[in-house]
This record gives structure tokens, C-alpha cells and sequence, in this order.
């Protein structure tokens, strides 16, 4: 009888909050330098940038989200994510932290493990159609996120996104 009191508990709770959430998927091109390698002289082209896709989950204010990208070097990562995010009339802040997961096809071996990143977003959501910004910032651990972030410019890299919410 308990379990049972305890299930309609969690159903009554969850179900009103599914009524608020949010489900986009969309594409993703992610500038592979630090930003500090950014300047008026560089030109960018196709072998600096990784291409993939992104998909989150957000409900009432907290959000999950991967982005899986391929890169130039035949990695393949899996960019994951925890944290919250905020709606603001037409824009969406967003904050978050989670491993990497890779995988590098010309080594068959795993790429990039151990390193966790702090993934920031803005989106500017016009109807079911966003266009949004994310700066991820990597550390090779989680004990070295405080320096990462300390050093923004030389451990964040920029992508942007095309976001289509699906529900």
C-alpha cells in the first residue's frame, strides 16, 4: 500500500511538470581553437570546424543535453551535460557540466576520456525555431574546472547551433 501511496505521489508531481518541458534537436558547428586563438587576421575554414548534433531536455528549470560531433581528426564525442537553464522572454541562458565521451575512428580507441567540459549557452527562440550560441570550456578532470575556467580564453572553444524544438 505504501509503494502504491508513494507511485501517485511521484505521478502527480511529475505530470504537471512534463507540461512544461522542452525537447529541441538541431545542428551544431563547433570551432575547433581556443578563443585566444581567435583574431582579425584568422580565417577560418572547414577543417577548423567539428559538425554534429545537439539534442536537450529541459524541465521547469533544470536541462540535460549532449552534442555528438565529428571532427576533422576522426573523433567522434559525445558532449554531455547537466545543469539549468532559464527562460527570458524570447532568449534562454544556460549552464552546465558533464564528461566527454570520445572516440577516434583511425585508432579504434577511446579519445578523450577523462575530460569534462562546462558547457554555457544563449539561444534567441523565435516560435519552434532557436539560434543559439555555446562556449564550452574543458578541463582534463573534474578537479581542474576552477583552473579551466580561470584561464576562459585558452580552454573554451565556441559553436553555434540551429535548434528545432520538438515538443
Amino acid at each position: 500500500m505504501k509503494k502504491a501511496i508513494i507511485v501517485l505521489v511521484l505521478l502527480a508531481a511529475l505530470i504537471p511538470a512534463a507540461a512544461f518541458a522542452d525537447f529541441q534537436i538541431g545542428v551544431v558547428g563547433l570551432y575547433d581553437m581556443p578563443l585566444s586563438y581567435i583574431d582579425n587576421s584568422t580565417s577560418i575554414t572547414a577543417s577548423d570546424l567539428s559538425y554534429g548534433l545537439e539534442a536537450r531536455l529541459k524541465l521547469w528549470i533544470f536541462q540535460a543535453g549532449v552534442s555528438a560531433l565529428y571532427s576533422q581528426n576522426g573523433d567522434i564525442l559525445a558532449i554531455t551535460d547537466l545543469g539549468l537553464s532559464f527562460n527570458i522572454w524570447f532568449m534562454r541562458f544556460g549552464v552546465g557540466v558533464g564528461p566527454i565521451i570520445g572516440y577516434n575512428l583511425d585508432s579504434r580507441a577511446a579519445a578523450n576520456t577523462g575530460y569534462w567540459t562546462v558547457k554555457s549557452t544563449f539561444d534567441i527562440n523565435l516560435g519552434n525555431l532557436g539560434l543559439g550560441v555555446i562556449a564550452y570550456t574543458f578541463a582534463p578532470g573534474l578537479s581542474d574546472l576552477g583552473y579551466s575556467l580561470a584561464n576562459f580564453s585558452d580552454n573554451t572553444e565556441v559553436a553555434v547551433t540551429l535548434m528545432f524544438k520538438l515538443f
